[in-house]
C-alpha cells in the first residue's frame, strides 16, 4: 500500500500526524470491543485478589444481592433523575400518567431502564443490550438533544445506585465491587453514543429524502423534469 504524506491535525494546540490519530482510533475500537464482551458476560471471578479478608468475587456477590434487593428503589430513583432533564410540566405528566398508551414515552423509558439494569446484573447478548438502550436513545434522538445530554441518563444510574445504597456501601465495604459495576455503566455509555449517532444519521437521511421528494414534485409540476433528464 502506498504511503501518503501525513496531514497535520491540531488537537489542543499540538500538531499530530495521521499515524497517531489512526492509533487512537484503533485503541478506541479495541476498547469498544472489550466493552461489548464485558457487558455480555456474567459476573464471575475465578482468580481474584484478597481485599481486607474478602475476595473481590465475594464483594461483587454482596453488591449483586443488594442491587436485586433494592431494585425497585434504584429504578424509581433513576427514573426520577432522568425526568429532571424535562420541563416541570412534562415531569408532572410523566409521573401522573402511567398508562402505556396515554404516555408511551414514559413506558419506553421504564422498560428501557429496567432492561439496562438487568444487563448489569446478569449480562445479555449484544442485540438484547442494544435493544434496551435503543428504547431510550431513539426518543432522545428525536428530541434533538446534544449527544452529551442525550446519553447523560446512563450516568445517572451511578448516582441512583450510590444514593440508594449509601448506607450499605459504607457498612458492607463494597466500594471495590461498585467500581466494577460502574465500569459496566461506562461501557454502556459508549454504546449509547454509537446508537445516538446512528439514530441521528437516520433522521437526517429521512429529512434529505423528504426534501428531494418535494423538490421532485415541484420540478414535475413546473415541467422542468424532462429538461433535467436530458441534461443528465
Amino acid at each position: 500500500m502506498a504511503t501518503r504524506p501525513e496531514s497535520l491535525l491540531t488537537i489542543e494546540g499540538n500538531l499530530v500526524g495521521d499515524k497517531l490519530v489512526s492509533s487512537l482510533l484503533e485503541a478506541i475500537s479495541c476498547y469498544r470491543e472489550e466493552t461489548t464482551l464485558l457487558l455480555t458476560k456474567k459476573w464471575s471471578f475465578n482468580i481474584v485478589p484478597k481485599l481486607k479478608g474478602k475476595s473481590l468475587s465475594g464483594l461483587v456477590m454482596n453488591l449483586k444481592g443488594l442491587l436485586l434487593q433494592k431494585k425497585s428503589a434504584i429504578l424509581d430513583h433513576w427514573y426520577n433523575l432522568i425526568l429532571e432533564s424535562f420541563p416541570a410540566g412534562t415531569q408532572k405528566f410523566f409521573k401522573k400518567q402511567k398508562n402505556r398508551f396515554a404516555n408511551p414515552v414514559a413506558y419506553e423509558f421504564r422498560q428501557g431502564i429496567e432492561g439496562i439494569f438487568e444487563t448489569l446484573l446478569h449480562g445479555m447478548e449484544g442485540d438484547d443490550v442494544t435493544s434496551c438502550l435503543d428504547r431510550i436513545i431513539s426518543i432522545r434522538a428525536i428530541q434533538n438533544f446534544l449527544p452529551s445530554v442525550a446519553i447523560a441518563f446512563i450516568f445517572l444510574l451511578k448516582k441512583a445506585i450510590r444514593e440508594t445504597l449509601k448506607k450499605e456501601i459504607r457498612e458492607e465495604g463494597i466500594s471495590e465491587a461498585l467500581i466494577e459495576c460502574e465500569s459496566r455503566i461506562d461501557g454502556l455509555a459508549l454504546l449509547c453514543f454509537d446508537l445516538y449517532m446512528k439514530r441521528r444519521e437516520k433522521l437526517f437521511e429521512i429529512r434529505v429524502n423528504e426534501v428531494k421528494n418535494r423538490a421532485s414534485v415541484f420540478l414535475r409540476r413546473a415541467g422542468l423534469t424532462p429538461e433535467l433528464e436530458e441534461e443528465n
